[in-house]
């Protein structure tokens, strides 16, 4: 199924002492890089939630109706823990060339 594209929900998890700039900047990243992959993205909108991540149990319902809403919407969901320095990220890293997909942001 190689060039085959799909709709991913992106998810983006939070700690209350993370600054705002963390998860705007990894809302950022991930929908560009999918989006230049050629995949569509479904977010939780920023005033949903405490910049649009998930921190509290109430908040994980929030995103749960999420996706009840969107539940014909995507084909995956992507988690996304945005607590690690951009290098340390690239670190961690990998490619799938049979899926075409990196993790890399």
């Amino acid at each position: 199924m190689a060039g085959q594209k799909t709709t991913f929900a992106l998810f983006f998890g939070n700690r209350g002492f993370f600054p705002a700039s963390l998860i705007a900047s990894a809302r950022e990243e991930m929908a560009s890089m999918l989006k230049g992959l050629g995949h569509d993205v479904l977010m939780l909108d920023t005033d949903a939630t405490r910049f649009g991540a998930v921190e509290t149990p109430r908040e994980g319902e929030v995103y749960a109706n999420f996706l009840r809403a969107n539940r014909a919407k995507f084909g995956g969901v992507i988690v996304c823990l945005p607590n690690l320095p951009r290098l340390a990220r690239k670190k961690l890293a990998y490619t799938s060339p049979s899926r075409g997909v990196s993790t890399a942001p």
